[in-house]
């Protein structure tokens, strides 16, 4: 069985943001501890949208301890937007199901990626922000690092090629991936 060499490194990027919590639904099998946070962001006119939900990131007992401090704050409308809370496709919530409450508490989530539709893929709750307030939080979008901070692709040495004779596409003989790549190591 072959493995991964030490020299090709697989990484994987995870984006984070904090959120609103706007809501959340009870746990399965424990109306005591929460199931799922309901998560949202200030759009650019203050209106809070939507991101999905998350339901993994805690154990028991802070599920338990979330559940208590977001009954205090219950209400009985949504803080989103009208029309943006619908259940995803693979969502198991009811709908109904969800506990609103003030949207007060920030929550930090990282996440995959965000869905055509406007949510959050693949979320982990990484914990509750009291250092930001809800009102501030808006929708992050990624930046490119600046050409300027960026290493140059042109230094010498910058990229080890491990076996320049293996063919990578047969078609053109594999060479021309090589000739490139080197042509952009030289300085």
């Amino acid at each position: 069985m072959s493995a991964r060499a030490p020299t090709w490194p697989k990484l994987k990027f995870n984006a984070r943001q904090e959120f609103v919590i706007g809501g959340f639904t009870d746990r399965t099998g424990s109306a005591m501890e929460v199931g799922g946070l309901l998560l949202g962001y200030h759009d650019p006119d203050g209106k809070l949208q939507y991101a999905g939900n998350v339901g993994t990131g805690w154990n028991a007992a802070t599920g338990a301890a979330l559940r208590k401090r977001l009954a205090k704050i219950e209400v009985a409308r949504s803080p989103f937007a009208p029309g943006t809370v619908k259940s995803g496709r693979w969502s198991k919530r009811a709908a109904g199901a969800e506990h609103w409450v003030k949207p007060k508490l920030v929550a930090e989530v990282s996440f995959a990626e965000w869905t055509p539709d406007g949510r959050v893929r693949q979320p982990v709750f990484q914990g509750l922000r009291s250092d930001k307030t809800a009102s501030a939080i808006t929708r992050e979008t990624a930046t490119e690092a600046s050409r300027a901070a960026a290493p140059s692709a042109n230094r010498a040495g910058t990229v080890k090629v491990s076996h320049p004779e293996r063919i990578i596409d047969p078609s053109t003989g594999g060479s021309q991936w090589f000739t490139v790549a080197v042509r952009k190591c030289r300085p």
